[in-house]
């Protein structure tokens, strides 16, 4: 339907969509649609769903349909079409996975290598670092490799 959509009424109908993005994306079907938007739709949109994921990181993450939207946030913001528009939100997803690097052992990170769902978002994490996000979250998980 979004993909189909005339402009005119598209326009209304994201606008219902965006405000219900916490339901949505853990919703067995509206999952899809959020995935849908981070896909194909407006980059504006795009960043406020990874905005509500990364303020929802570990809820999302450790949860059996929405892990699945936030692998599509990690997706979009690092090799999609918007993803230089979307750069802040890719940093920011990392900075809140990586959590408080003066409390290592707190960090979501944590959370997510020991959880059967968050596990696939670490594997999805690693799988779009870049640079120093990269660097960083290898030194994190190195450091964890006895508790693994």
């Amino acid at each position: 339907l979004i993909e189909r959509c005339e402009e005119s009424k598209l326009h209304m109908l994201l606008g219902r969509l965006m405000a219900n993005i916490l339901k949505l994306g853990k919703d067995k079907h509206g999952n899809y649609v959020m995935q849908c938007i981070l896909e194909q739709g407006r980059k504006e949109d795009k960043k406020q769903i990874i905005q509500v994921v990364r303020d929802a990181m570990v809820e999302f993450a450790q949860d059996k349909v929405a892990s699945n939207v936030v692998e599509k946030c990690f997706e979009v913001s690092t090799v999609g079409p918007h993803a230089e528009y979307l750069r802040e939100e890719r940093e920011s997803l990392y900075k809140i996975v990586l959590g408080d690097p003066a409390s290592p052992s707190t960090a979501p990170l944590e959370q997510l290598m020991h959880d059967r769902f968050g596990n696939y978002i670490m594997q999805c994490v690693i799988k779009y670092s870049r640079g120093p996000d990269l660097e960083a979250l290898e030194q994190r998980i190195t450091a964890s490799e006895a508790a693994l």
